[in-house]
C-alpha cells in the first residue's frame, strides 16, 4: 500500500503554509520581523495583525486593512481560528 504524502514544499491550506514558513526560517528572526529580510511585507502584514490580536485583544483598523490587503476572507478566518485555537490551549495547559 503506498502513502501520499504532499511535499513540505508546497503546503496545503493557510496553517500549514504557516507552519511552514515559520519553520524554514530561523526562530531567533521572528522578534525581528518588522526590520528582517526574511519577511515579505505580507508575513509582516500577518505577524502585526496577530501580535496585536494576541498582546492588545484588540485591532487597530489600519493594521486589519493591511491584513486584508494580503489575504482574503477565508483565509483570514483561518488566521483568527489558528490564533483562538492556540490561546485557548495555551491557557488550558496553564491553567
Amino acid at each position: 500500500m503506498d502513502t501520499f504524502l504532499p511535499p513540505v514544499e508546497k503546503p496545503n491550506g493557510l496553517m500549514m503554509k504557516l507552519v511552514y514558513y515559520f519553520t524554514r526560517r530561523q526562530y531567533g528572526k521572528v522578534e525581528q520581523y518588522r526590520t528582517s529580510s526574511l519577511f515579505s511585507d505580507k508575513e509582516r502584514a500577518l505577524l502585526d495583525y496577530v501580535a496585536e490580536l494576541v498582546k492588545d485583544k484588540n485591532v487597530h483598523p489600519t493594521t486589519f486593512d493591511r491584513l486584508k490587503s494580503y489575504y482574503n476572507e477565508r483565509a483570514i478566518c483561518e488566521i483568527i481560528w489558528l490564533v483562538a485555537s492556540e490561546h485557548v490551549y495555551n491557557i488550558t495547559i496553564l491553567g
